[in-house]
């Protein structure tokens, strides 16, 4: 048997189309992730970033975070309301982070993600800040030299590193 596949032009002219789309919006895929994740220069990591990143691990799992979500919507507030600094003005840093997901309106999990949040503060605050700068200076310092995968060992043995914060697992340590 044999298949013979026909395709109208203007099939082909909007496929051609949506690929040229694409790639002018500079998002496309790989060339997007060799920008910003491998070519240029490094980015400067500070606390609030470490703590914002630990933050849209803990939020985006659950569920969908795409630009209309409940999610996307609660990071791109300005200030971030669960900011480091933020956190290290509340009271109760998960009765407040509780509160603040609550009322984002269509976050799930919002009790184990506020749990979570407070506890990882904790832990960080008890010392864990210096682990954690650590790895990413091993990592910032990886990142400087050219992509091999030989250097693989290092992203997975901070991805392991990763899963002692709550509610982190092989995924989140990953992303992270």
């Amino acid at each position: 048997m044999q298949l013979s596949w026909h395709f109208e032009q203007h099939e082909i002219e909007t496929v051609q189309r949506l690929v040229a789309e694409r790639l002018a919006s500079g998002r496309s895929l790989l060339p997007y992730r060799l920008r910003h994740n491998v070519e240029g220069t490094p980015p400067v990591i500070d606390d609030d970033t470490l703590w914002l990143t630990i933050m849209m691990c803990l939020l985006t799992t659950p569920q969908r975070s795409g630009p209309n979500s409940p999610v996307y919507q609660l990071l791109e507030r300005s200030p971030f309301p669960l900011s480091l600094a933020a956190c290290h003005s509340f009271d109760s840093v998960q009765e407040a982070a509780l509160q603040l997901l609550t009322e984002a309106d269509g976050i799930r999990r919002v009790n184990k993600i506020a749990a979570a949040i407070s506890a990882n503060l904790v832990l960080l605050e008890q010392g864990e800040w210096d682990h954690l700068r650590a790895w990413r200076d091993r990592l910032l310092a990886q990142r400087a030299v050219r992509p091999d995968l030989a250097l693989r060992d290092l992203e997975e043995q901070a991805a392991e590193y990763m899963d002692r914060f709550q509610q982190f697992g092989p995924k989140q340590s990953r992303n992270f």
